[in-house]
């Protein structure tokens, strides 16, 4: 469809097009890349946490590496613990 092709990225499209760039940098870690999302959200804790689910229904959907990586981002950017 030509309309959904021309829909406009929302900020959570941004951000998570952010933590995919992140994830996928051979020298990604956690904790430095959960702080430099949070950088780049300019603390947007709503933010975070709606992209965190996406992510998650994605992972559920679809499980892999990026993703499991990508959650592990999240957590860090919330600054939460990962869950047992």
């Amino acid at each position: 469809m030509i309309a959904a092709s021309r829909r406009r990225w929302t900020l959570a499209d941004s951000a998570t097009a952010h933590l995919v760039r992140i994830v996928l940098a051979d020298d990604w870690s956690p904790d430095i890349a959960g702080r430099r999302l949070h950088e780049l959200v300019g603390d947007d804790r709503r933010l975070l946490r709606d992209v965190r689910a996406r992510v998650r229904r994605a992972a559920t959907e679809r499980p892999s590496e990026v993703a499991q990586r990508a959650l592990a981002t999240l957590n860090a950017a919330l600054g939460e613990a990962e869950p047992a």
